[in-house]
């Protein structure tokens, strides 16, 4: 599920950092997503439910959530999610049928629902005010590291 987020005071940053180069700017802007991502990893890792049973075939959730930042096009987005091996993660968020008797195209049967415990969208909502300071932040560490380079500082 797409977020969209939109920040305050970004007009300003975006003015400084169109006065910097195209490659220098990316790099900025892609160490920024990437901090401010990181935030977004620890506030899900810290909301990611614990099973009561350890097992083999699911690995914890905590150490599924993954951070990755991709271009795309002409925009770097941040990703994070559970990584592929946690094949569970949407059921315990959103729930899921019990079903008995091997699947159901294979005559089983639904014998009741599990409730969603949602975790990751909660901890996304919570981290938005963080990301978006530690975006900004970092923006303005790299305007201000890059202007005084120019300035000879």
């Amino acid at each position: 599920m797409p977020v969209t987020v939109s920040i305050e005071g970004l007009d300003e940053v975006d003015r400084q950092l169109a006065r910097i180069g195209i490659e220098v700017r990316g790099k900025a802007l892609t160490t920024a997503i990437r901090k401010a991502a990181n935030a977004g990893k620890r506030q899900a890792q810290a909301a990611a439910p614990v099973g009561t049973e350890p097992s083999g075939e699911f690995p914890p959730l905590k150490e599924s959530i993954k951070t990755k930042v991709v271009e795309r096009g002409e925009r770097i987005v941040a990703i994070i999610g559970p990584d592929s091996k946690a094949r569970h993660a949407h059921l315990v968020e959103y729930g899921h049928r019990m079903v008995v008797g091997g699947p159901l195209k294979s005559g089983g049967r639904v014998v009741g629902f599990v409730e969603g415990r949602p975790w990751f969208r909660p901890a996304r909502d919570r981290a938005v005010p963080e990301t978006e300071r530690i975006f900004l932040e970092e923006l303005r560490k790299a305007i201000d590291r890059l202007a005084a380079k120019a300035s000879g500082s």
